[in-house]
């Protein structure tokens, strides 16, 4: 018996399959260039809509926090405390004797007596 023998045909189909696709190609080459920018431009698109949102939620978190804020120096103005106009770190610590707070710059100064004296002895 005699073993039947592949004379090479196939190479032949293979180098005809890729003359075809490249053929393909460069007859459709815009229409891929087209699919590919719309993919690309669906996922600059997702891109932009993460980013924003990302910033809107953001932004509502900060917008809450001053809301906090501004809140806590409305209550401490209605008491009459000045953090409420000067914030935490603007204001005067009240003095241990008097309670009235004391400023620190030169001018006219409306405060107790003993705001030029040492508050930490009684009777000075």
């Amino acid at each position: 018996m005699m073993a039947r023998r592949s004379d090479g045909g196939g190479g032949f189909v293979a180098v005809f399959a890729i003359l075809f696709v490249v053929g393909l190609i460069i007859k459709y080459i815009w229409w891929i260039v087209g699919a590919a920018a719309l993919v690309g431009g669906i996922f600059v698109v997702r891109a932009l809509v993460r980013h924003a949102e990302q910033r809107r939620l953001e932004a509502a978190e900060r917008d809450a926090e001053l809301a906090r804020r501004a809140e806590q120096q409305h209550r401490w103005t209605l008491r009459g405390d000045t953090r409420g106009v000067y914030g935490p770190a603007g204001a005067k610590r009240p003095c241990a004797r008097c309670r009235l707070r004391h400023p620190t710059s030169a001018g006219p100064r409306r405060t107790c007596l003993g705001w030029r004296r040492s508050h930490t002895t009684p009777g000075s």
